[in-house]
């Protein structure tokens, strides 16, 4: 790395912890501690993505909002639920997300959001890194050019251009769906476990799930949760057309050369599996014969799953590849191993 980059990285790093550090001095102590107690607390919450169309703010969210308001009287909501047409990813659609109306041009709003934040992202009195945002079930955080994130538990930069998509007229707040479910500790006084979006879960062992993943679509989500620690098979098979040439031809885990060789590449991405095992072992790990890939995966916690092809020019593809989910048993299902 050039010395030049690494002093800015560094530059931009101290930057943060300062913001982050200043907020946390400034914590509001009228702020409410909820009806949690002691040091049992909620795990930071995954990154779970806008995927549904909802026409109301959830519970949790709504809650959050009165709150903050009530405590701010002078502030006001920027946003809440947005148009289902909307491309923009930002939890708007389905409810979990509000932005709250505050400047960073305006010292005494500045100093409301810097108070709000140091609450969020305190650490408590036994010990828990940002814990109010464990408890409300806060995903991630957006102001003033700056993204913080449940998940990694930091501050980073936010790319964007002008007041308003630079979060620095507002601060956005997107939740877990527990935090937005308002099921929550500092809501209900008991640990929640991550959950997934109000979708059936998939567990048959005897009818598979089947989706149909055009090439020329964006990411598209299933309308099934799959289960926290159980075993699934995915089968991925066919091809489709990524450009104009005849050699522009791909499958779920390789594409074609200018030479009309198959090799791996990185095409179908469900959910967490990047890399689909082939089926047929060659010497290249693709499948000339039949196109097919199977994987097994185990989702960690109960969510739903998304479907994409990987191609910044998806208009110019064609074609679809078909995918069947299976639940299968693990051997401690059987009855079998230790």
């Amino acid at each position: 790395m050039p010395a030049r980059t690494a002093l800015r990285l560094t530059a931009l790093a101290l930057t943060l912890s300062t913001a982050l550090g200043a907020s946390a001095q400034v914590a509001d102590a009228r702020m409410p501690r909820g009806n949690a107690s002691g040091p049992a607390i909620e795990a930071p919450a995954g990154y779970q993505p806008q995927f549904l169309c909802k026409k109301t703010m959830q519970p949790g969210v709504r809650a959050f909002r009165s709150l903050v308001l009530k405590q701010y009287k002078s502030t006001h909501s920027a946003s809440d639920v947005r148009a289902c047409s909307s491309t923009h990813t930002s939890e708007h659609a389905d409810g979990r997300a509000w932005d709250w109306g505050v400047r960073v041009s305006k010292k005494g709003e500045r100093k409301k959001a810097e108070a709000v934040l140091g609450w969020l992202l305190a650490r408590d009195e036994f010990g828990n890194d940002f814990a109010m945002a464990r408890r409300l079930g806060i995903m991630y955080i957006i102001w003033n050019k700056q993204m913080w994130r449940s998940y990694s538990g930091e501050w980073g930069p936010y790319s964007c251009s002008g007041v308003t998509s630079c979060h620095q007229d507002h601060i956005h707040f997107s939740f877990g769906w527990a935090g937005a479910y308002k099921k929550t500790s500092f809501w209900t006084g008991n640990v929640a476990q991550q959950m997934g979006p109000p979708l059936p879960l998939y567990d048959s062992l005897t009818n598979p799930w089947r989706v149909t993943v055009k090439a020329n679509e964006g990411q598209k989500y299933g309308g099934k949760n799959l289960g926290g620690g159980l075993l699934y098979t995915v089968n991925a098979s066919g091809t489709y057309k990524y450009g104009t040439q005849d050699f522009h031809q791909a499958d779920a885990a390789c594409r074609m050369n200018k030479n009309g060789q198959w090799v791996q590449d990185r095409n179908l991405r469900i959910s967490g599996v990047w890399n689909l095992v082939p089926t047929v072992p060659s010497l290249t790990g693709c499948n000339t014969v039949n196109h097919s890939y199977i994987a097994t995966m185990t989702p960690d916690i109960t969510d739903a799953v998304s479907f994409a092809i990987s191609d910044d020019k998806l208009k110019d593809n064609s074609g679809s590849l078909d995918v069947a989910i299976r639940r299968v048993l693990a051997l401690p299902d059987l009855g079998l191993g230790n």
